[in-house]
């Protein structure tokens, strides 16, 4: 079954053929058709926390840039809730008036882990959210967070109207001061992040390459226990 979205990118450094791989494998199983946009990648952070964060910061807002319609942007970590495959999305969300579309999410009462039902809802959200590795944003709102984004990247470090930072933390500024926004979360939730090594805040033992594959087979176990669980 088709997404209901004009536009779809798949967010994926080159260099991560790996979670490539499993995307395609999670959007082949529902039958999307997303476009794989090549991350960004820096070597310094230029005011963000650090060099990953702002590759994603500024994938996203290239994202957004080229989008027509509707857009929804996966990132390449991503898990689907098992019911998403009969799950008829575009009837659920037709009726609603919405602005930010969140399919997953974090710190939300509605993030309870991989709950199978087919019993999904839209709430209504005023909150921070964090992750954006499952979301949509409605055309109309696209040209006021571009702004928002580029003004971000022009402001240095600390500055009071908001300098550098997360995508998940700029999305809930814009939100904040432009509370007519109506933002929806997943109840439950739709997706979540596989476990996989970050390219954004690599853990210690990620760095250190003989114990890749074993945290590699770890995750993948991690992974199959809690797609059994959806």
């Amino acid at each position: 079954m088709k997404h209901p979205f004009a536009s779809a990118y798949l967010i994926n450094l080159p260099e991560r053929t790996d979670r490539l791989k499993s995307a395609q494998a999670e959007l082949d199983r529902l039958g999307w058709d997303v476009e794989v946009f090549p991350g960004r990648r820096f070597q310094d952070a230029a005011g963000f926390q650090n060099p990953g964060i702002r590759g994603c910061f500024n994938s996203h807002l290239d994202c957004l840039r080229q989008a027509t319609g509707d857009v929804l942007i996966l990132e390449d970590d991503i898990t689907f809730a098992s019911v998403l495959g009969t799950l008829n999305l575009q009837e659920r969300i037709q009726s609603l008036d919405w602005d930010f579309l969140y399919l997953g999410h974090e710190q939300t009462p509605f993030a309870r882990a991989h709950k199978s039902t087919s019993d999904v809802r839209f709430e209504p959200w005023g909150h921070p959210i964090l992750c954006t590795h499952f979301h949509a944003i409605r055309e109309r709102m696209i040209p006021r967070v571009i702004s928002h984004m580029e003004a971000i990247l022009r402001r240095p470090p600390g500055d009071p109207e908001g300098g550098p930072m997360s995508v998940d933390g700029a999305h809930w500024v814009f939100r904040e001061r432009n509370p007519e926004v109506k933002t929806f979360v997943a109840n439950p939730k739709l997706g979540w992040q596989r476990p996989s090594r970050s390219d954004l805040r690599p853990r210690g033992f990620d760095k250190v390459l003989l114990l890749r594959p074993a945290l590699g087979l770890a995750r993948k176990v991690k992974h199959a226990l809690e797609r059994w669980g959806a």
